[in-house]
This record gives structure tokens, C-alpha cells and sequence, in this order.
């Protein structure tokens, strides 16, 4: 029969106290936080110049049928999952070209073409319709040409207020709301006492940043509960039971979401799959929302601008510094041609009514 025994710090180490003859009854808690991190963009700011970028975009092309496919669509219908057939139409917009251009250092920050591909559903969506596919298909392609030319027109008109909203979220670090369950654990032993502490602790540092839009305390704070995490990941007293996988897999994922928040992505990107990898081991007994994709994406952007200081300082300042001056970029619509010409090249001294933009 194994020992087992509670957790509590002991000079910074997880140490034995008391003894149990065999697993103790445990229960987790999955709870809903709010919190805030801060999202690079996918350019670099290595050496970012806001006092002198210059947004230039271009739109080509006209609007175009990619597909038209009959799709199931999932409905729960009087308390019943059932499923209604309608008509996907799939299509592409003209391209907006966007470039971001620091003319400080002469570097090209930005240069791609916006996603440009629009999805419609045709047919009645309630329940209890009954859609002919072949039908709709039939009469949406006989308006299509002028659907097309209307979808054409709108995006034309909508193309600078798109650019500009793209320019506002893309070309700097932004604040984005994250929305994550993080786990407790339940045990009349107490033998996951420091574990909740670790909850607790990162418990207020996700409401501190979402409250004052801070960084820097919140950050120390979370650190202290990831440390209690990592020893209790590594824990011979937690691997040795029978329920392992799946309170590893809740730990893992709360060491997820402290490192996302504490912007260390890598370590943030490993957790999460671990946590999700356990979780299927272990029967996928715990609800795990899929934030992965998103993650990663932080760790390459992160990787685009790579000369920019890691700390909650820096990160803060470049937010509201680059925030501020980007409200005040210029937006230029060019021709096509022009704008395969090349940027147009704008000086720090033709913008001196914001004299501290360089991010270095």
C-alpha cells in the first residue's frame, strides 16, 4: 500500500506532512477568469519608428464565386440535435493591399493583402425547414452577377475604413480580453493546499490587469503561482496516483494560461498541449477550451520583433506609445500601379507633433 501525502511548502520545496493510506477524494473545479493580455502584431517592431509610418493600400480585382455546396447545418430543434440543409455560398472580395512603411529606417514593416473571402448561407434556417438545394442554388446563381457587382461596390467603399480599423488592431502591441477556466482542486485532506494558493494567486493578478491595465505587479504575482504549479507538476506524491494524468492535465493547463498572460509563449504553447494531451489520456474529463492556435500565433509574432525588450515595462510603454501615435498615421488609397511602385518616403521631420515615437 502507498504513502501518500499531502502538500505544503517547506523552505521552498513541496515536503511530506502526515500520511495517508490511500489516494484522497479529490474534486476540480473549473472556473471562468477574465484577464487581459497584450497581442503582438504580425509585423516586426524592431526599431519601429511611429513618428514616420506611412499606411498606403491599394484595392484590384473584382468580387468572384470561389463555390456553391449544400452543407448541413446543426440546429437543436424542441430540445433535439437535428441538422438543416442549406446552401453555402463561398466567394472572394477584390484585394485590399495594405503596406506599413517606417520611413526612419527605411524598412518595410508590412506588405500583404487582407483576407479577402466571404461565406453566405441560403435557404430558411428555422427548424422544420425543408430546403431543395438544387432550387436555391438555381435562383441565386441567375443574381449572381449583380449580387457580385454589389458585393464589389461595398467593398470598394468600405475599403479605407477596413484599412484603418486593420491598422489600428495590426500594427501595434494591444491589450485583447482572454477569457480562460482555470482549475481548483477540492480535497478534505488539504492535500492540494498549495496548489490552490497558486490559484488564488493568479486569481487576483488577472483581475488586477483587468481592473488597472497593468502589467508589472501582476506579473511578479503570477510568477509566485507558477512556481507552485511546477513543483506540484513535478510532485512524486501527485504522479503516483491513480487520478495523475488528469490533475496534471487541470495543472498543466492553468501553467497555460499564467504564462500566456506572463507573455512567456513558448512555455505557454508546451503547457497546452501537454495539458490537452493528458486530458485525452486521461478520458477527456475536464473541458479544455482550444486556445493553441492563438498562442502560437503569439509565439511567431513574438518572434518578429525580437529586439524589443521582454519585460512588463517595456510591453506597456510600447502599447500605449505606439497606440497613441497610430491614431494619427496617415491612410493613403493608390492605384494599383502606384502602389507596386513602392512606398512613398515620408522623414521624421514631416511628422514632429509626436517627437518620441521610436521604439528602439
Amino acid at each position: 500500500m502507498r504513502i501518500l501525502l499531502p502538500l505544503v511548502l517547506s523552505g521552498g520545496m513541496l515536503a511530506p506532512m502526515g500520511a495517508l493510506a490511500v489516494d484522497s477524494a479529490v474534486s476540480i473545479l473549473g472556473q471562468k477568469q477574465t484577464a487581459k493580455i497584450l497581442e503582438f502584431p504580425d509585423m516586426s517592431l524592431n526599431q519601429m519608428d511611429y513618428r514616420a509610418i506611412s499606411v498606403e493600400f491599394a484595392v484590384s480585382g473584382e468580387s468572384s464565386i470561389r463555390v456553391i455546396q449544400p452543407v448541413k447545418v446543426p440546429q437543436t430543434c424542441n430540445g433535439v440535435a437535428t441538422n438543416i440543409t442549406q446552401v453555402e455560398v463561398t466567394y472572394d472580395l477584390p484585394k485590399i493591399f495594405v503596406r506599413v512603411h517606417d520611413a526612419v529606417h527605411n524598412t518595410q514593416k508590412y506588405n500583404k493583402a487582407l483576407p479577402n473571402e466571404g461565406k453566405i448561407l441560403l435557404g430558411d434556417a428555422s427548424c422544420g425547414a425543408n430546403n431543395d438545394a438544387v432550387a436555391l442554388e438555381a435562383d441565386f446563381r441567375k443574381k449572381s452577377a449583380d449580387w457580385l457587382k454589389g458585393q464589389t461596390r461595398q467593398e470598394m467603399q468600405g475599403a479605407k475604413r477596413r484599412v484603418e480599423a486593420f491598422v489600428q488592431e495590426n500594427t501595434v502591441v494591444s491589450y485583447k480580453p482572454l477569457e480562460v477556466t482555470s482549475f481548483q482542486f477540492r480535497s478534505e485532506s488539504g492535500e492540494f493546499s498549495n496548489v490552490n494558493q497558486a490559484y488564488d494567486i493568479a486569481t487576483k493578478a488577472y483581475a488586477m490587469i483587468e481592473e488597472k491595465d497593468t502589467l508589472s505587479e501582476p506579473v511578479e504575482g503570477i510568477k509566485g503561482a507558477i512556481e507552485l504549479w511546477e513543483m506540484a507538476m513535478g510532485n512524486p506524491q501527485i504522479n503516483s496516483r491513480a487520478d495523475a494524468k488528469k490533475i496534471k492535465a487541470a495543472i498543466a493547463y492553468n501553467l497555460s494560461s499564467a504564462y500566456w498572460v506572463a507573455m512567456n509563449y513558448m512555455q505557454a504553447s508546451a503547457y497546452h498541449k501537454l495539458a490537452r494531451m493528458l486530458n485525452e489520456q486521461s478520458g477527456d474529463t475536464l473541458k479544455l477550451p482550444d486556445y493553441q492556435a492563438r498562442i502560437d500565433r503569439q509565439l511567431r509574432n513574438r518572434s518578429l520583433s525580437n529586439n524589443v525588450p521582454n519585460t512588463a515595462v517595456a510591453m506597456v510603454t510600447l502599447e500605449r506609445m505606439g497606440s497613441e501615435y497610430v491614431k494619427h498615421a496617415e491612410v493613403v488609397e493608390l492605384t494599383p500601379e502606384n502602389f507596386n511602385a513602392g512606398a512613398r518616403q515620408i522623414s521624421a521631420s514631416d511628422t514632429t507633433l509626436y517627437p518620441l515615437g521610436s521604439v528602439q
